[in-house]
């Protein structure tokens, strides 16, 4: 496949012509047009470029891998911990510390006595 009918076939499939219609113009055979079109995407607009969720910066997206939401690890974090109260499960029930009786959030089943490790650390004044 020459230059040119790459040209032609990315310029068709951004006017929305049928893979027959291209077929037909290039002269070349549909499963092709198809298999180019699969691997190459010429409909797209942004170049197979996502934009982080927490700071706005674009990332490159990899073929065949799941796209990433994030650039980076601190900005995944950041978004997450940022967001941590609009979360929903319901696995996840109330609970209030032994020690200093603050409410905090605890997967069920998981037993929590305490609501940080400094309370936890207190719990030995308060026994002994």
């Amino acid at each position: 496949m020459t230059n040119e009918q790459k040209n032609i076939i990315r310029n068709m499939r951004m006017q929305n012509e049928t893979y027959a219609a291209i077929s037909d113009a290039v002269g070349i055979p549909i499963g092709t047009i198809k298999s180019y079109c699969h691997r190459h995407n010429p409909t797209s607009q942004t170049a197979n470029t996502i934009v982080c969720k927490n700071c706005g910066a674009d990332i490159k997206d990899k073929p065949k891998v799941k796209p990433r939401l994030f650039c980076c690890n601190q900005c995944r974090q950041k978004w997450w911990n940022a967001h941590r109260a609009s979360r929903q499960s319901e696995k996840l029930q109330s609970c209030t510390c032994a020690i200093c009786g603050k409410e905090f959030v605890d997967y069920i089943g998981a037993n929590r006595k305490y609501c940080s490790q400094t309370c936890y650390r207190r719990r030995g004044e308060i026994d002994g």
